[in-house]
């Protein structure tokens, strides 16, 4: 994939979040101060692993291997502190 590709790829996942949150502040009068929600997207691809989140949530990657679990943080959360 070429750059342009992932700097397309990299606009349309962030327009989307931006769509979203346009939608609830205009059109559903909710008052986003007082409440949350919150969004992890993963695109897997066959060379790439691509993650977008907004909010109070983490993705994770996990993969077993000679019997134990592999636990691995791919995105971080997004805390108002």
């Amino acid at each position: 994939m070429g750059k342009a590709f992932e700097q397309k790829r990299n606009n349309l996942i962030a327009d989307c979040f931006i769509a979203i949150h346009e939608r609830f502040e205009n059109y559903l009068q909710i008052d986003s101060r007082f409440s949350g929600t919150t969004c992890c997207v993963v695109l897997l691809t066959r060379r790439q692993l691509i993650c977008a989140n907004t909010g109070d949530s983490r993705a994770i990657l996990g993969s077993y291997n000679e019997g134990r679990w592999i636990i691995k943080p791919i995105s971080r959360d997004h805390k108002p502190d």
